[in-house]
């Protein structure tokens, strides 16, 4: 295969050409030679006229069995060249009984049907209509950290960053993401401005606004449970990302979803994941761990893309004791430094077999929107020894808490039902500033903020064999403690810190333990086509 692209000396804006190679059984009935020719067959399918400029579709014989394609073809004049240009935007491979709209914001598209031996029909229905006169409009201001997601709605949404606007979308884990086609996106603060693409696009390679401002507009389109269809950054978050693949698994069952960031450094290839929901992310199992490089590291951010949310950072040396991990936050950020790692995501912890422990694994109980003010930091989880026999020494380290008014942080460290440890803090009851180890084979965490705004709390725990015998089995009642009664092998001074907040409705004292860790674009036509075989 060759690919020559010539401009004799024009300006343009070059050309993409992606190919897939896959194996084939088309049989020539003759041997070519090697000088090329050009082959046109009668068209079944010419496009339509555009009011600027018109073009003919052309049929190439090719092996492709039954497999359509969409362009996009655009007019604009562009000062560029000495005459009126047509600008190649993007080809989509169509399935039979496609019901996913395109829609077009300029009077001309193109259709190409690729031929083979087998006969058939290809039809299409194309709608014309106007823009609403009145459109109601969402605006959303960025600043330098915040990666703010939206969904679909009858507005508008417009996007106003410091430097520019990068758009990302989230399709879901399979081919049904086409459902973004029903989208464009514009330049500047309206539906006028230049067309840049849709959400389908968005998702494939991301859009990048020329100005400081992108708008999105759906159509009305209407997805389940309100999900997260797109989300805008200033360009200055995560510049070294090329591109920001969006992941929806709301509507997938556990299994079939995946998180698969990459980046290959010859090619300066880097693709992170994001997700936008109010699920955890519950990642468990690593696909080819054997392709887990000596020098990968798999970091995971919670809410923003810098190092103070970075929730951990995975290597070849800890990811085994440190998965299956929680996730939390409305947006969740994967990068990777070097090479690529896949893991198997869950919404759910059963699948994932989070909460269970064995001798080596490491615990991080954290609130939901941690390190972010929020209402919404309530939290109780517990984990449990993988067989009631199996003791373990809990080494808990209570990395950071928030404690306006009456917020309460338990914890609570249980052997065959029966209480062993209980520790209630509070802000004239902080925890301690060491780590404090506890016996047993189940371990609870509770965090009540009582309908505060806090920044919710961090407790790591890490489980070690233990050869501590008790000598009595507790009560089943509960007693505060300002430190644990069954405290051993403290290991680790760290200080403890007061700082003064304001997202509370009063004063809010903070700790936080210092103890380190290793792993740190006005056309008023509308041209909506839905697409189908008969």
């Amino acid at each position: 295969m060759n690919v020559t692209y010539k401009t004799y000396g024009y300006s343009t804006y070059g050309f993409e050409v992606d190919v897939l190679c896959t194996k084939s059984d088309f049989v020539p009935t003759s041997t070519s030679t090697t000088t090329a020719t050009t082959q046109e067959i009668t068209p079944r399918i010419t496009s339509t006229t555009s009011t600027k400029t018109s073009t003919t579709s052309k049929l190439t014989t090719m092996t492709t069995r039954s497999t359509t394609t969409v362009t996009e073809s655009t007019s604009m004049e562009r000062t560029a060249s000495p005459s009126t240009m047509t600008k190649y935007e993007s080809t989509t491979i169509l399935a039979n009984n496609d019901q996913e709209p395109f829609i077009f914001t300029y009077p001309q598209f193109q259709v190409e049907l690729l031929a083979a031996n087998q006969t058939g029909r290809f039809a299409f229905k194309v709608f014309w209509s106007y823009y609403p006169s009145e459109i109601c409009k969402n605006n959303i201001q960025l600043d330098t950290v915040q990666l703010i997601p939206s969904t679909s709605t009858e507005c508008m949404t417009t996007y106003t960053a410091p430097n520019k606007v990068r758009l990302i979308a989230f399709g879901p884990a399979s081919s049904e993401s086409k459902i973004l086609r029903h989208s464009a996106v514009f330049e500047g603060d309206s539906l006028n401005g230049t067309y840049l693409g849709n959400l389908y696009e968005a998702n494939n390679r991301n859009i990048w606004s020329k100005g400081t401002q992108l708008t999105v507009y759906t159509y009305g389109l209407k997805v389940q449970n309100s999900r997260s269809l797109f989300l805008g950054m200033d360009s200055t978050v995560g510049k070294n990302v090329a591109k920001f693949s969006g992941l929806d698994c709301s509507e997938y069952p556990d299994k079939s979803c995946y998180i698969w960031p990459y980046h290959y450094l010859p090619f300066n290839d880097n693709t992170a994941v994001i997700t936008a929901s109010r699920d955890v992310d519950y990642l468990y199992y690593l696909y080819y761990p054997d392709k887990f490089g000596d020098n990968t590291t798999l970091s995971i951010y919670e809410g923003q893309l810098n190092d103070e949310h970075l929730l951990i950072a995975l290597n070849k040396s800890n990811y085994n004791y440190q998965l299956p991990i929680a996730v939390k936050n409305t947006v969740k950020i994967y990068t990777v430094d070097e090479m690529s790692v896949s893991l198997q995501r869950s919404n759910s912890p059963t699948p994932a077999d989070w909460g269970t422990v064995y001798y080596g694994s490491r615990v991080i109980f954290h609130s939901f929107d941690y390190k972010t003010a929020s209402t919404q930091q309530d939290t109780a989880e517990s984990i449990t020894t993988s067989y009631s026999n199996l003791l373990v020494d809990f080494n808990i380290n209570v990395k950071y808490f928030d404690f306006p008014g009456p917020t309460t942080l338990d914890i609570q460290v249980n052997l065959d039902g029966n209480i062993q440890f209980f520790a209630r803090y509070t802000g004239t009851n902080p925890p301690p500033s060491n780590m404090f180890t506890a016996f047993g084979n189940s371990m609870n965490v509770t965090y009540k903020t009582y309908g505060y705004s806090t920044y919710g709390f961090e407790v790591d725990v890490l489980c070690t064999k233990s050869d501590f015998v008790p000598t009595s089995t507790s009560t089943t009642t509960p007693s505060t403690t300002t430190a644990p009664a069954t405290t051993r092998s403290t290991t680790t001074v760290t200080e403890s810190t007061s700082t003064e907040s304001t997202a509370s409705p009063s004063t809010m004292t903070k700790y936080e333990s210092t103890t380190s860790t290793s792993s740190k674009h006005n056309l008023s036509i509308l041209l909506l086509a839905v697409v189908f075989f008969v």
